[in-house]
């Protein structure tokens, strides 16, 4: 399991990147998340935030939700690192989309 979750943060890490390069979005905020809670915390975190956050509107904006945590978890159904986030999280299926 513990090898899932690495998993998981490591997609957290790239969808930063590709936000950065490919949106030209700078998630600085979403990034010292990561680091101050890794991957698995900040799905907690933002799957059941009560508001949308600045990044996942910022992306929005830019027509890039496919760089979206909720994106990660949910593509094509969920991956199996995903599939343990969810579980993980309590979260059922969940997308702001």
């Amino acid at each position: 399991m513990e090898h899932l979750v690495a998993e998981f943060d490591q997609e957290m890490f790239r969808i930063y990147e590709r936000a950065r390069s490919e949106a030209n979005y700078n998630a600085t905020r979403f990034l010292h998340m990561l680091y101050e809670h890794r991957g698995l915390e900040i799905a907690r975190i933002l799957l059941h935030s009560t508001n949308v956050s600045e990044g996942y509107t910022a992306l929005w904006e830019r027509g890039r939700l496919d760089l979206t945590v909720e994106a990660v978890i949910h593509v094509d159904g969920p991956t199996r690192a995903a599939k343990t986030t969810l579980r993980l999280v309590g979260s059922g299926p969940c997308s702001r989309r």
